[in-house]
């Protein structure tokens, strides 16, 4: 940048010039150490923080995180636990259509299960064992005792799903759709 004059016929300073030379720095050495005492210092001498505030901080964001820590675990179980219900629904409802395509003679039975709720030939990879029943009780619904020979369309069935940890019964109504025979 090169230097104007200005208003009053006087250079102004160029901004890659130095504000003193090295003759005025040693003749106001006195005016220029107080200059640079009252520069150099800190604006505020609290600008940092003390120990007392990083250890308060510290303890808060150590509390969140341990109580963020303490949730993963319920949330993995409810994770797991929804899954394995929505397996055993979809076992339920595969099951309740075979035993409605067959005879109601073969409802007495073990079903195996693999991870996904696939039926399995053998219980070396079943994760889920399915023993079916048959209740003796006859379903009654409105209108049935005007049917005759319901029990041999309509059974109600216990199924009994089994894992290593957990075992839960559901009853089904199963219809049989060859209604003809």
């Amino acid at each position: 940048m090169s230097t104007k004059p200005a208003a009053g016929g006087r250079k102004r300073q160029s901004a890659l010039r130095p504000a003193f030379t090295l003759l005025e720095l040693l003749v106001f050495s006195p005016f220029i150490q107080r200059l640079a005492v009252i520069t150099f210092r800190a604006k505020r001498p609290d600008a940092a923080f003390s120990l007392i505030e990083v250890t308060i901080a510290l303890g808060i964001v150590t509390f969140a995180v341990v109580a963020v820590l303490g949730v993963i675990p319920t949330g993995m179980n409810t994770l797991r636990d929804s899954s394995r219900e929505s397996v055993e629904a979809q076992i339920v409802r595969s099951i309740g259509g075979q035993l409605g395509t067959g005879t109601f003679t073969s409802v007495n039975t073990n079903f195996y299960c693999d991870v996904d709720g696939q039926l399995v030939s053998d219980s070396s990879s079943a994760i889920f064992t399915i023993t079916t029943s048959n209740l003796s009780a006859v379903p009654s619904y409105p209108g049935s005792t005007n049917l005759k020979n319901l029990t041999n369309f309509l059974k109600t069935v216990r199924l009994d799903i089994k894992t290593r940890s957990t075992s839960n019964s559901y009853f089904i109504s199963v219809a049989r759709t060859d209604a003809a025979q």
